[in-house]
């Protein structure tokens, strides 16, 4: 029997079985609870296509393969058909070899970089896998972070380039310029191996109001063993801080980012929670942090301390939000948030209503790549860039609407 993976399969008679198995085969460890619900699911006649393509689309498959042969061993006896096993191992065959492939292209460029001394720091992908799942086959990832310095971007991209590189947008010196200032990271692809690459200099979008700075990243940094060669990552606090603003800044759609939380809480046992959470009101983001703890906690298990917990407890609205999210998690057909859904999802996190409307400030005005690509300006124009994002905005949402 053939089973294939696409992003465009008909989730209409999407049973709730099949979304609670691939969700219960996301957790860091199986416990009791976990085994039993899914010694119960297993018994039922369950599509495993839909099994195989909501894994897919939440790239949780690796987590998908590890759990179920887990769940053969506890319960003895195999509920799971043949082929399906089979594609399930010949993708994480798959995914290790592509992961260990870009590893190695990483340290190359690192290598580069640290020639070129500029201090480069190893963001999601495989910082993620090694440093949290502890295996590079375990986290799908299809591009490469790195957190840099503003300031050595463009040299970082002189290196990428005669790397054989090419850079978003075809930007003029002078759009570059503003793009460093507005922006937050920059996309670079080779087309020799369909490699991405994205350099970063700030976490989030301006927007997004999550100013944790390059410098202090640098200063707490701690070691990631690359297969071919020492490099450096946030350490766990600040990655934490970084997979909770990411998570929130995507409405928390995908399980794996829940996952990775929950993976990182998992292996960092000793999280220093009151640096946590400074770090968080220093970054006007408490209330970011708390809701990724919560999904991970509600959705995955995670434990977390009493000191968390009595905060979230203390502010009704991030349940609510959470349940959102785990509601979007069970839905019979997987679809990423709505322009609407994003907005009320961002401005949700705001610490405050002075926040809410810089946040609002900053969508609507602050130009991205996608604004410099639309129009080259000269320099004595560039705020034009700002009174046209707003036009831009609406077409682009009244066509996503007219496409639908």
């Amino acid at each position: 029997m053939s089973r294939i993976l696409t992003n465009n399969y008909n989730y209409n008679q999407l049973p709730s079985p099949e979304n609670q198995l691939v969700i219960n085969c996301a957790h860091p460890v199986l416990n009791r609870q976990t085994i039993d619900l899914s010694h119960r699911l297993l018994q039922m006649k369950l599509d495993w296509n839909v099994v195989l393509n909501l894994a897919h689309q939440h790239s949780v498959l690796p987590l998908l393969n590890r759990n179920l042969k887990h769940l053969v061993i506890h319960l003895g006896t195999n509920f799971i058909p043949d082929d399906i096993m089979q594609i399930l191992e010949s993708h994480q065959q798959q995914t290790a070899i592509d992961n260990l492939y870009r590893a190695g292209e990483l340290s190359i460029i690192l290598d580069d970089f640290d020639e070129a001394n500029i201090e480069t720091l190893v963001f999601k992908g495989p910082a993620v896998a090694l440093s949290c799942y502890g295996n590079i086959g375990l986290r799908n990832f299809s591009d490469l972070d790195l957190l840099i310095p503003e300031c050595k971007v463009l040299k970082a991209r002189e290196i990428l380039i005669r790397r054989g590189f090419k850079a978003a947008g075809n930007l003029t010196a002078h759009q570059q310029q503003r793009f460093l200032s507005s922006g937050y990271h920059w996309s670079f692809t080779r087309s020799t191996d369909d490699l991405v690459l994205e350099v970063h200099w700030r976490i989030t979008p301006r927007y997004f109001s999550f100013p944790l700075e390059i410098t202090s990243l640098w200063q707490r940094r701690v070691v990631l063993n690359l297969p071919r060669k020492k490099a450096f990552q946030p350490s766990p606090e600040d990655c934490l801080l970084a997979l909770c603003a990411h998570g929130a800044k995507h409405a928390w759609e995908r399980l794996v980012w829940i996952s990775d939380v929950a993976h990182l809480l998992q292996t960092n046992e000793h999280i220093d929670w009151n640096t946590v959470i400074k770090r968080a009101q220093t970054l006007r983001s408490v209330r970011l942090l708390l809701l990724g703890l919560w999904v991970a906690h509600k959705v995955l298990g995670s434990p977390l301390p009493f000191m968390i917990r009595e905060r979230i407890t203390r502010d009704a609205g991030i349940s609510k939000i959470t349940r959102t999210i785990q509601s979007r998690l069970l839905r019979r057909e997987h679809s990423p948030p709505n322009f609407l859904e994003l907005l009320i999802m961002h401005l949700s996190t705001r610490e405050s209503w002075q926040d809410a409307l810089r946040y609002g400030y900053r969508v609507a005005l602050v130009p991205s790549i996608a604004d410099y690509r639309m129009m080259s300006l000269p320099s004595e124009l560039s705020f034009l860039y700002y009174a046209a994002r707003p036009f831009r905005l609406a077409t682009d949402y009244v066509k996503r609407l007219h496409d639908k």
